[in-house]
């Protein structure tokens, strides 16, 4: 029996809460991280607060109707639209004698002896770290690509074509999407459960290598530094640009002054007109 998990990123963050109501089914599992709601036999649908909503075996038809009510669930109501990330992984259920042991890993499939409540859920789990992972990742990427458009114009023209504002912004949209990752992805530590069941402690591992999360948190960590280092070049040009103008300034200034005083010596009964 094959099992389709569908997951899709909807927001920065989800108030589960607000979207336990909205869907209005008593929860299998209700915490600040998860939601887990039971829509009919071997058929699930899974919330998480980092912003992804994780279908098991759930009809078009459903997941349309479940879909706004998850996104009213949106903090600020900012909903992922375009470019929407998501992520289709297969469950499968064998009975044949070939299969090693509890489980067996396949590209973007696993294979299990039985199905419980509690396997789909950390299969959803971690499905669901790899879809928020895919949405950070084109978010860092895009990042990246900032920072080297404006590496680039620093080489060609020694500067960086960016007003103060301008970069203080930028500085804003890195900071906020580095504490995203940091808060959002606590969950690739395993979940409590996996210390009182060795099947689903080694399930659990093998997925997330399946789906390279420590890894891709990695490279992910990696990439913010090189655009954090970016950023203090930047900061460090701007705020020697601006106290070089400063200097000047008040240099302008003073000349005006002696020339001033110069001038009234010269010409005592000289005014101002």
């Amino acid at each position: 029996m094959t099992n389709l998990i569908q997951a899709r990123h909807v927001s920065t963050q989800l108030r589960l809460k607000q979207i336990a109501k909205g869907i209005g089914r008593t929860p299998l599992v209700e915490s600040t991280r998860e939601l887990g709601v039971a829509l009919g036999p071997q058929s699930y649908v899974y919330v998480y607060n980092f912003g992804v909503v994780v279908f098991f075996n759930v009809s078009v038809s459903e997941r349309e109707r479940l879909l706004p009510i998850i996104q009213q669930g949106a903090a600020g109501g900012e909903v992922t639209t375009s470019g929407t990330v998501s992520e289709d992984f297969t469950v499968e259920v064998s009975e044949s004698s070939d299969l090693v042991g509890l489980h067996e890993i396949g590209f973007n499939k696993i294979k299990v002896k039985d199905l419980n409540e509690a396997k789909i859920r950390f299969i959803c789990g971690v499905v669901a770290e790899s879809a928020a992972l895919d949405y950070f990742e084109q978010t860092v990427e895009e990042l990246l690509l900032r920072s080297q458009r404006i590496s680039k114009n620093l080489r060609d023209t020694g500067d960086a074509q960016l007003s103060m504002r301008d970069m203080a912004r930028f500085v804003g949209v890195c900071l906020n999407t580095k504490q995203e990752i940091i808060a959002d992805l606590y969950v690739i530590d395993s979940p409590d459960e996996t210390w009182d069941d060795l099947a689903l402690s080694r399930m659990y591992e093998d997925l997330k290598n399946l789906f390279e999360i420590e890894t891709r948190y990695k490279v992910l960590d990696y990439k913010l530094k090189l655009i954090q280092e970016t950023v203090e070049v930047i900061l460090e040009m701007l705020r020697f640009t601006k106290q070089t103008k400063m200097e000047y300034t008040i240099i302008a200034l003073i000349a005006i002054e002696v020339v001033w005083f110069a001038m009234r010596l010269i010409f005592p009964g000289a005014t101002l007109t």
